[in-house]
């Protein structure tokens, strides 16, 4: 195994780990943040009919409702709604967001699918061979894991399913410096060539409370099997791509 070879709940650790120290906290009086949510559970039938495959939204996205600094209340949701759903939906309100995202999901599966299903359904005999491939799922529940004067921690939890063997289950973390309203990278937080000696601590300390003795036990408990990065090409990803968003893989609690 490669030396610098992690999973992706390393990277939790490295940029977001020493948060939490303080548990899952939100201190409602740090700008008077007040915060809600919008829920979405989305189930549509290809061509309409209810005999056929599916697919299902369902949504929990936390935003930032009130604030006694509005430009802070503002800023926030600008940033949840980007790392939740993309840059396109950054300008919108929670609830048109979710409107949005809602109406694309649902449209572009069936535009992407009802074709193909259609010649499918020509094509073959069994109708019941080729549903299973085509009933999707997408959920994304958010909420804000930590929050007080200087920091805010939103967390995304993501599952997803396309008719393929396996579904795909990740969480991010968006990390907020409340002061300057800016991400907080892992630059932030660490000089130097500290990415080896990083990823030694984190893969040392993720052995231990799983209570495994090797880097492969570790991700032998990862589901589904785990994706597997180098530290410094995760660091290139998240700067080039989405510097304020944390990645990592699940493990079983033990």
């Amino acid at each position: 195994m490669k030396k610098q070879t992690v999973s992706l709940l390393v990277l939790l650790l490295a940029a977001s780990g020493f948060f939490f120290s303080c548990g899952n906290t939100v201190n409602k009086n740090a700008y008077a943040l007040e915060f809600d949510s919008i829920q979405v559970n989305e189930t549509v039938h290809l061509f309409g009919d209810t005999a056929k495959p599916a697919c299902n939204l369902i949504l929990n996205v936390a935003y930032a409702s009130q604030s006694s600094d509005v430009r802070l209340k503002d800023s926030l949701n600008t940033f949840f709604l980007s790392a939740c759903f993309g840059d396109k939906y950054m300008a919108m309100t929670p609830e048109e967001a979710v409107k949005k995202y809602t109406e694309k999901y649902v449209g572009d599966y069936r535009n992407d699918l009802e074709p193909m299903y259609k010649k499918d359904e020509e094509d073959k005999q069994d109708e019941q061979s080729i549903g299973a491939w085509y009933s999707y799922y997408k959920g994304i529940e958010s909420h804000v894991q930590l929050c007080n004067t200087l920091i805010l921690t939103y967390r995304i939890d993501y599952n997803e399913y396309t008719g393929g063997a396996h579904g795909i289950y990740m969480s991010t973390f968006l990390n907020l410096d409340l002061k300057t309203l800016s991400p907080i990278h892992l630059g932030d937080l660490f000089e130097g060539d500290y990415k080896e000696a990083l990823t030694d601590l984190l893969w040392k300390q993720l052995m231990a409370d799983n209570n495994v003795s090797t880097r492969q036990e570790l991700e032998d408990m990862a589901t589904p099997p785990p994706v597997t990065w180098s530290l410094s090409r995760i660091s290139t990803w998240t700067q080039r791509e989405s510097p304020s968003i944390i990645m990592y893989m699940k493990l079983p609690h033990t």
